[in-house]
């Protein structure tokens, strides 16, 4: 197992000649319940309150409402770079870019949903108890024992057939059919299938780490602070963690998942949520009152020295 330390001191978009590099596209004034960016076309869909509306990266603008779903909770929790899942009063849509829905069969009240290589898998339930559904042909439902459902997140995979579910306080693999607990103490997670490493963190601790499907630790970085969140980068084998230090400043790192290089970093003035596009191309920070658009060209960055080089000074909302 690799293991490292780094304190990303307050150095703002040091440049190297190499790496990793960041473009401001665009800022969109809104509050959003989830994002998910499509691949082709330079657009994307968020959920907003009662409302899933489209939006215009290039622009940072709200198209307006892409499709009237039943519920008044609309939350955009997964896409895969055509179609977006979008979770509203218990239950979930498949919803195309312009504005074609699916409405999937589920056992039970839906948590969350992601797409799977073969279709789709839910966590549905409640805090009495829930399970996956794996509504991929096989309509299989698995039990989840001692998972704390209300605080429990799904997590896909588009390489195999399983998925990981975290609570904060265990993550387990599921298959069809059989759960196995591979990790304790963590409530972020990403996947990343070009690197076929799940990336973990507890949103209250400092240490970020690459698993493979078994739960064997691959390497561990630790932070000055506390993680915000993190994303995959598509399969570019990177995964971009946003972290608050003791002081209180906002940082974004980029790692290679593959073995915990660190390829970029950069100081950011609020605390943000980071949504990686599908394809990796670019990157959502979300601050609570508005979604920064950035170009991301990871890239060159693969077989390359760690580095970054981030282009343009990103302007947050209060």
């Amino acid at each position: 197992m690799r293991k490292m330390m780094i304190v990303l001191a307050a150095l703002p978009f040091a440049a190297c000649s190499d790496g990793v590099t960041f473009d401001l596209t665009s800022t969109m004034e809104a509050q959003t319940r989830g994002v998910a960016m499509f691949n082709w076309n330079d657009q994307g869909v968020a959920g907003m309150l009662d409302q899933t509306c489209s939006f215009d990266i290039a622009e940072g603008r709200v198209l307006g409402d892409l499709v009237d779903l039943p519920g008044t909770d609309d939350r955009v929790v997964d896409g895969d770079g055509a179609q977006a899942l979008v979770t509203s009063g218990g239950d979930v849509w498949s919803v195309s870019d312009w504005g074609e829905t699916f409405a999937l069969s589920t056992p039970g009240s839906v948590l969350d949903a992601a797409f799977t290589r073969d279709g789709v898998a839910t966590l549905t339930g409640s805090a009495d108890g829930c399970a996956v559904h794996f509504a991929d042909g096989s309509e299989t439902s698995v039990g989840l024992a001692g998972v704390d459902c209300l605080s429990a997140s799904l997590e896909s995979t588009r390489s195999s057939d399983f998925v990981f579910v975290a609570d904060g306080s265990s993550v387990v693999r599921v298959d069809h059919g059989t759960t196995l607990e591979i990790e304790r103490g963590a409530d972020l997670m990403s996947y990343d299938d070009g690197a076929s490493v799940l990336v973990i963190a507890n949103s209250n601790g400092s240490d970020i780490r690459g698993l493979d499907a078994n739960g064997v630790t691959d390497w561990t970085v630790t932070v000055d602070g506390t993680v915000d969140s993190l994303d995959a980068m598509g399969w570019e084998r990177f995964t971009v963690v946003s972290f608050t230090t003791p002081g209180g400043n906002s940082e974004i790192v980029v790692l290679n998942s593959g073995n915990g290089d660190v390829h970029g970093q950069v100081e950011v003035p609020a605390t943000v949520e980071v949504t990686a596009s599908p394809d990796g191309a670019t990157v959502a920070l979300d601050d609570g009152g508005a979604v920064h658009f950035y170009d991301v060209n990871p890239r060159n960055a693969v077989l390359g020295a760690p580095s970054v080089q981030p282009q343009t000074q990103p302007t947050f909302g209060d």
